[in-house]
């Protein structure tokens, strides 16, 4: 089914937050504690690396330009980064994969892997690995009873937090996607848009506590897979028109002709021509390569990649080689 549903659901993400039992919880320790947990994990954390699944780059936010740290926080989607604190920060990031292991950010150890598609079983795998790996030896901030400890008492538990992006055009011009996000508030899911632009949501599972981690992904992966599959029936009631035909193909020339193309303008039109690839008249591009793409046309990437250089005109010159043999 994922493979199905690959023009509906993007990527998947899972994380796990530890912290450990003999340093204070990140908000209440002072630079020098800070300084000293970043120095000591750091070196942990290397000395672990030939039992680590993949090879990992370290880097210090204070030592990165802002172009650089935006490129990187971006990248591995990384959330919720505290920028007033970026000189006790480490960032360990895979040379391979979108997998990630932050020091001192909001909590000690924050473990990350992203995977495109329907993935959540895979990204977990790969971090818990990781956690087994890393924490083993560990004095972490545990509680049999209440599981791992966290600055915010609600937040106490497995420290598993996971969604998946996804691309819903159809569902959000209907009522059905509002009457489906109420109703899974329930069930602990919560469906946010990103941003103003390309109808794309994450669907996450905010419960916390004592969850079992497999049950915890089971039960996103149902409701993705739901989701997916209430958005492709919408998409066959409403999106076969001539007009909308026409906005695709007008999106596939404006992707092909333009001279300047913000990042905003970028989301419609890629979130039209997803949807004309996935009914089959957009030819010599798929979803998958659309994603991967997406990667190097956001603002942080092309700054990063091109310092000195407009960057909308460098993103209408990226798309326009990109989508150079796509046709309809």
């Amino acid at each position: 089914m994922s493979d199905f549903y690959n023009d509906i659901i993007i990527d998947s993400s899972v994380s796990l937050r530890r912290n450990l039992k003999n340093y204070p919880f990140c908000e209440k320790m002072t630079p020098a504690q800070k300084n000293e947990l970043l120095s000591n994990l750091m070196q942990y954390i290397k000395n672990k690396a030939h039992l680590l699944p993949c090879k990992f780059n370290y880097n210090e936010a204070v030592f990165l330009s802002e172009r650089e740290f935006n490129f990187l926080k971006d990248y591995l989607k990384l959330e919720n980064f505290n920028k007033t604190e970026l000189s006790s920060i480490g960032i360990f990031k895979a040379e391979s994969d979108k997998i990630s292991v932050v020091i001192n950010n909001n909590e000690h150890i924050g473990i990350s892997a992203l995977s495109f598609g329907l993935s959540l079983n895979e990204a977990y795998s790969k971090i818990k690995y990781i956690d087994n790996v890393i924490c083993d030896e560990l004095p972490l901030a545990f509680n049999n009873k209440i599981g791992y400890l966290f600055s915010e008492i609600l937040e106490n538990g497995t420290g598993i937090d996971a969604y998946c992006t996804m691309h819903l055009p159809a569902l959000e011009h209907t009522s059905e996607l509002k009457r489906y996000s109420e109703s899974m508030k329930n069930f602990g899911i919560k469906i946010e848009k990103t941003g103003e632009f390309g109808s794309i949501y994450k669907v996450r599972n905010v419960l916390k506590g004592l969850v079992d981690e497999n049950e915890y992904l089971e039960n996103l992966t149902a409701v993705v897979r739901n989701l997916a599959y209430e958005e492709k029936a919408a998409r066959e009631t409403m999106f076969i028109t001539d007009e909308i035909k026409k906005s695709i193909v007008l999106a596939v020339e404006v992707l092909k002709n333009s001279m300047e193309l913000n990042y905003d303008m970028l989301l419609q039109m890629i979130s039209l021509v997803k949807i004309g690839i996935s009914e089959g008249f957009i030819f010599g591009i798929n979803i998958g390569e659309i994603e991967k793409y997406m990667d190097i046309l956001r603002d942080s990437s092309i700054e990063y990649s091109y310092e000195d250089e407009n960057k909308d005109r460098r993103r209408a010159k990226l798309i326009k080689s990109i989508f150079e043999k796509v046709y309809y």
